[in-house]
């Protein structure tokens, strides 16, 4: 929030070098919580208004929500297994209602995980939302899937949340 960059998160290039994906680089005595990526001051007042947020699993997920729906507040947990600290975090904004869009995969990772997160968190109303492309990134390089990704993200929305947040003709 002070623009001091605390946390980066990297993808890998080649992932047969390293064995894995994605890596974290952080200093730990500057870093203090789990990883966020998204939790600007706007996007957390917005969750604070409206008790509600929108969760993905990548940052370009992040960024493609963004594009297709910016009333909508969200943040990318930078993983399916959020940890405690990530669920402590949402009651500490005051999150009523959770939105997760995880990847559509053969496996059914990302589906099985937004089903335990609807059993195991009932503190929250969880409400999954169906991607219609593999990912929301993978909906912006397809112009028919990116609409289809507008329109679930303006249905999710409540109708209070749409009067709560309209922008003006110069944003």
């Amino acid at each position: 929030m002070t623009g001091e960059v605390r946390r980066a998160h990297l993808r890998m290039v080649d992932e047969s070098v390293y064995g894995f994906r994605y890596i974290s680089l952080m200093n730990p005595e500057k870093f203090i919580g789990p990883g966020w990526s998204g939790n600007d001051e706007d996007t957390l007042e917005a969750i604070i208004q409206t008790g509600e947020v929108t969760l993905v699993e990548g940052p370009f997920d992040l960024v493609a929500l963004r594009i297709a729906e910016p009333r909508l507040p969200s943040l990318c947990s930078l993983s399916k297994r959020m940890s405690d600290g990530h669920w402590d975090y949402l009651k500490i904004l005051g999150v009523e209602r959770l939105y997760p869009m995880f990847d559509v995969e053969k496996s059914r990772q990302g589906e099985a995980a937004m089903d335990r997160m609807e059993a195991t968190h009932r503190e929250f109303k969880v409400m999954p939302l169906r991607c219609p492309a593999k990912d929301p990134s993978d909906a912006l390089k397809h112009p028919a899937k990116f609409e289809a990704l507008r329109r679930t993200l303006t249905e999710a929305l409540p109708a209070a949340f749409a009067a709560t947040f309209t922008l003006d003709d110069d944003e």
